[in-house]
């Protein structure tokens, strides 16, 4: 007789809602990183939005940094508009 092998789901299942679920929780214990991820998934709904998120922290600084280039227009019509709407 042989046993079922159990399959442990992949860490990244979940993800989402668990973000936004802290994020309505306690949106002030958020990091910039998070916060850009979130607001990335709008852009790319089915892609895994973290690494692009720190990528762009690292490049620009912060968030507030990020918005205020977004309002002045200093990104691409989507990403401004994205940034703008938050």
């Amino acid at each position: 007789m042989t046993k079922a092998i159990k399959k442990e789901k992949p860490h990244y299942l979940g993800h989402r809602q668990r973000l936004r679920h802290r994020f309505l929780k306690e949106p002030q214990v958020i990091p910039d990183y998070e916060l850009l991820e979130m607001i990335l998934y709008w852009a790319y709904p089915r892609v895994d939005t973290k690494e692009r998120a720190k990528d762009m922290l690292a490049q620009y600084g912060n968030l507030n940094v990020m918005i205020q280039k977004a309002e002045r227009g200093e990104f691409s019509e989507s990403l401004n508009t994205l940034f703008c709407v938050f």
